[in-house]
């Protein structure tokens, strides 16, 4: 059998609908232990290990949908249909069906906990509430760390003085100083809405 051949074979079976189908509820499936499983509380590993038997049922179930085709009688083997017999083309405008509707439904879900966690975020940490880090020194010699590290500082107490607003300490925003964290990841840790980061260059004389 030749590659063209076998790729209307492919689409004959629906394998390819069948494995696309999979993999969209597979991922609907995915979103929806990570909204549940925190809510009990359920250990991390127990999301790793249904990602892990999702994954192992993918080549098993496209090997399924080449040997089987679903009929009005059963399950049975795809040779042991006849062609006249056979109700692939209507299992693929199903399977296209079920493919749309899982998607846009995976989607939705997604963008709810997107949104939820957002919103949860801004009730957990406040709006008003901010994080100067130390300025990083852009300048040739690495020599006015100092004056960086004082602008950041002055920032840090102007900020300060604004009573509805919660600005984290200096020992805290400093100490991912020369860090491989991102503003988000900082955010986090430190329970902050916003993040002031900068730099400052030396040229020359200026």
């Amino acid at each position: 059998m030749n590659w063209n051949n076998y790729w209307r074979e492919l689409q004959r079976r629906n394998v390819i609908r069948s494995g696309l189908a999979y993999l969209v509820a597979a991922w609907l499936i995915a979103q929806v232990l990570s909204i549940v499983l925190p809510a009990f509380d359920a250990p991390a590993h127990f999301l790793k290990w249904s990602l892990v038997i999702l994954g192992i049922g993918f080549p098993i179930w496209l090997i399924f949908s080449w040997i089987y085709e679903f009929t009005p009688d059963g399950i049975k083997k795809t040779d042991d249909i006849e062609p006249d017999d056979s109700i692939s083309k209507q299992t693929g405008q199903r399977l296209n069906k079920i493919i749309i509707t899982t998607l846009t439904v995976a989607i939705v879900l997604l963008l709810i906990d997107r949104f939820t966690r957002d919103s949860a975020s801004v009730l957990e940490y406040g709006d008003k509430s901010i994080a100067v880090l130390a300025f990083a020194d852009m300048s040739p010699n690495k020599d006015h760390e100092y004056f960086s590290d004082g602008i950041s500082e002055e920032l840090l107490n102007m900020l300060a003085k604004i009573p509805e607003l919660k600005v984290m300490s200096r020992t805290s925003s400093f100490s991912y100083k020369g860090k491989n964290y991102t503003a988000t990841e900082i955010g986090e840790e430190l329970k902050v809405s916003h993040i002031l980061e900068g730099s400052i260059r030396k040229a020359g004389n200026t």
